[in-house]
């Protein structure tokens, strides 16, 4: 009988350091989420090198990127192709993706005219 009281308090005790532990992770996950929702942690899931200001980036590689950064038409352009994306926030991507889009000029259709006749070469 002894030993199944010794067992039970262990028992507990490791039941009161898991909840220890697993409020620990949570104020740490807390914490992450405010420093992402802060900072502009992408992630890149190009199919090769990336370079950006002469550092290589990896693919799967989660970096962080300044907002000078984030306004370069070269930054941009990854963004639109899907090969740079925001870490574990999918409404910050569409809206990064609509305003980049939103800039974007549109092409002048022709009129039916125009492609009949083709264009001039000089």
């Amino acid at each position: 009988m002894k030993g199944s009281g010794l067992t039970a308090w262990a028992f507990f005790v490791d039941i009161e350091s898991l909840l220890e532990l697993q409020s620990s992770l949570n104020i740490k996950n807390i914490q992450r989420v405010k420093i992402m929702a802060k900072s502009n942690i992408v992630i890149s899931h190009a199919l090769c090198l990336i370079r950006i200001d002469k550092t290589d980036r990896l693919p799967e590689e989660e970096f962080e990127l300044t907002d000078a950064q984030l306004k370069s038409p070269g930054v941009r352009y990854l963004f639109n192709r899907g090969e740079l994306a925001f870490v574990d926030d999918a409404k910050r991507n569409r809206e990064f993706l609509a305003e980049i889009r939103k800039g974007a000029k549109k092409a002048k259709e022709k009129t039916l005219e125009e492609l009949e006749e083709g264009a001039t070469i000089k």
